[in-house]
């Protein structure tokens, strides 16, 4: 018999065997092992085993009070305090608890008091915090032929007065390569669609992240050349709109709600109707500070470090929720013929699981949006609520019409999602082997995966995956995520 074979049989059968007494002691063995690397001064080894531990339901106050230690030792960045966070969903309920609970507690209050006026529970894009990694940001213009000389004058200034107001904590740099540059500028020659009231008419730009994936690629800033009426917009009028543009640019993809912040979704209409100068107030420049210590969920670099965990600065998905659906009503009342509030709104209601409310917000935003770009995000949020409430067709279908306008990563993770639910197993295979071959290092897709084969009692095409998986990335065989995988992944 095959020496490899007879391993893995062996194995099998001492699992057999034995399992049940090793799950149930299991958590012990993780606390001796990080004993183990502890008193070797291996923290980070350490920390590994704690956590598997506390996971497996370890519940010994001198692991917790080691563990909490190593975190309370020395700079206490996001990664620490994310995992501060994490340690007080194992209800261990023992001192090394309190003292996990009063650290977090200070260290809310010491932001509260830094940047006591803000309003950065609007910015979150879909629920997720987005900015730059690296500083100068970088932008350029494309296309700035036949337009009025102060109109790229005006931009700029808006980007030096971003700079000073902040103190250069925010700073960029012009280029003239835009092949790679982080904000691309642009002229739209067409005109925007006409408005009611003149605060509305006062929208001469709009912005787009570009995203692959949980990656960041580029932000896009389009301005209208003319007004609805074919006319050039004052220097003035430029220069306010770009301040608030590049406010989204830099991350803070909603609105405030108080009318001196140039993030306000209507500017105040003596701005517009006497041609004034816009000023940042203190609450603009607190709350992108405040983004720039703040881990991001979406951005152009992984795994870089940052003085803030999100939920600690702005709260866990209830909060978020909540900002976001009275935000965009207060859009909505102010500006109710500009597609971004419904678009909001939608999001906020699936998160509530309003489904219909989400739908006919979505419908009233198409009906408004007069541009590509918006629409293939209107049409892929149509696909995602389409899906949670199992109408397959209509998912698939909107799905289709946003890819042919932009097609993304997050365009075939939905497409595997809907080919699961909808049971077209086959295709929802090939989907996620297509997501994996790009993203090799996701443990993500490679679960989704290896429980669709588990579903189908194909045992050894789980095997498969999870062995590339760990051949291509070491370092997560011994991931708690794949522990439910028992004997499937014996002997990798």
């Amino acid at each position: 018999m095959n020496k490899k074979i007879w391993l893995i049989l062996s194995l099998l059968c001492f699992f057999l065997l034995t399992g049940d007494f090793f799950y149930s002691h299991a958590e012990q063995a993780m606390k001796f092992r990080a004993e183990y690397w502890l008193k070797k001064n291996n923290t980070p080894m350490a920390m590994k085993y704690y956590e598997y531990a506390f996971e497996l339901g370890l519940k010994n106050p001198a692991s917790s009070d080691a563990y909490v230690n190593i975190l309370l030792k020395d700079d206490i960045d996001s990664f620490k305090q994310e995992k501060l966070l994490k340690f007080l969903t194992y209800k261990t309920n023992d001192g090394a608890m309190v003292r996990a609970e009063d650290y977090l507690s200070d260290l809310k209050s010491e932001i509260r008091y830094k940047y006591y006026d803000n309003y950065i529970k609007n910015a979150p894009y879909n629920h997720k915090l987005l900015r730059w990694s690296t500083l100068p940001i970088t932008y350029g213009f494309a296309n700035d032929k036949n337009i009025p000389n102060y109109y790229e004058k005006e931009i700029e200034n808006a980007f030096k007065t971003w700079e000073i107001e902040t103190a250069r904590r925010i700073c960029f740099e012009r280029t003239e390569n835009t092949a790679n540059v982080n904000i691309l500028i642009k002229f739209n020659q067409n005109q925007p669609t006409s408005a009611e009231n003149d605060g509305e008419k006062y929208v001469v730009a709009y912005t787009n992240p570009n995203l692959d994936g949980d990656m960041l690629t580029r932000m896009t800033m389009d301005f209208f050349v003319t007004d609805s009426e074919q006319q050039y917009f004052s220097p003035n009028q430029i220069y306010n709109t770009a301040l608030h543009e590049i406010c989204h640019a830099i991350g803070v993809m909603g609105h405030s709600d108080h009318s001196k912040d140039i993030m306000y979704m209507t500017l105040d209409p003596q701005i517009t109707t006497n041609d004034l100068r816009a000023k940042l107030s203190k609450r603009d420049v607190n709350t992108v500070a405040l983004l720039y210590k703040t881990k991001p969920d979406l951005t152009d670099k992984k795994n870089f470090p940052a003085d803030y965990a999100q939920e600690i600065v702005i709260g866990g998905e209830k909060e978020i929720t909540s900002a976001k659906i009275q935000e965009a009503k207060s859009y909505i009342r102010k500006a109710p013929n500009i597609p971004a509030g419904y678009i909001d709104l939608a999001e906020g209601l699936v998160a509530v699981k309003e489904y219909e409310k989400a739908l006919k917000s979505l419908n009233k935003a198409l009906k408004l949006s007069d541009n590509k770009e918006i629409n293939g995000m209107i049409y892929y949020n149509f696909a995602i609520i389409y899906n949670l409430i199992k109408d397959y067709d209509n998912a698939k279908s909107y799905l289709d019409k946003s890819i042919a306008i932009n097609e993304t990563e997050q365009h075939h993770q939905l497409l595997a999602e809907i080919y699961t639910d909808s049971g077209n197993i086959p295709k929802a295979i090939k989907e996620y082997e297509y997501l994996i071959t790009n993203n090799p290092s996701d443990i993500e897709y490679v679960i989704a995966l290896a429980n669709i084969y588990v579903r189908e009692k194909k045992y050894m095409s789980a095997r498969k995956v999870l062995k590339r998986f760990i051949e291509n990335n070491p370092k997560e065989k011994e991931n708690i995520r794949l522990a439910p995988y028992g004997i499937i992944k014996l002997g990798l």
